[in-house]
């Protein structure tokens, strides 16, 4: 089933077995892209892992670098800590700012303590906060869908 923004619409949620791809979540008009970052998807063997790689110029501060990696799971199966593990050796390999888990479902308690401990390297997008996201996106304040959201 592909991901629709119209049948959000309908179910204000996101619903189960549907999960935008990350290029589509990172790379949409309020993505990323949009929010001045450079980004590059990763399709190779040697990536560990990672989908996108996304750089921005923090002006004086210098460069800030977010490596993002999606997990696609049912709503049962948690990422778990070794994930998350790899990620951070993931991320200092390719010496980021940031090392960011996006997954259809949720984290386990060990993993979420791991990132929690390493706040400032590591992130998560879960299941909640892709919703969060998606009617942020699509949604005005008052719950209606935009124009924009209907082309």
């Amino acid at each position: 089933m592909a991901y629709s923004p119209l049948g959000l619409v309908q179910n204000r949620d996101l619903p189960v077995g549907v999960f935008p791809e990350p290029e589509e979540i990172l790379v949409s008009s309020a993505g990323l892209a949009r929010d001045g970052y450079e980004v590059e998807l990763m399709r190779g063997t040697k990536d560990g892992g990672v989908d996108v790689v996304a750089v921005k110029d923090m002006g004086k501060a210098g460069l800030f670098k977010a490596l993002w990696q999606a997990k696609k799971k049912g709503v049962k199966n948690k990422v778990g800590l070794s994930i998350v593990r790899e990620l951070a050796d993931t991320t200092r390999e390719f010496k980021a700012s940031k090392g960011i888990i996006v997954t259809s479902t949720y984290l386990t308690r060990d993993a979420l303590a791991r990132i929690q401990r390493d706040k400032y390297i590591l992130g998560k997008v879960d299941r909640d906060d892709l919703n969060q996201w998606i009617h942020r996106v699509l949604f005005k304040s008052d719950g209606t869908l935009p124009a924009r959201a209907l082309l």
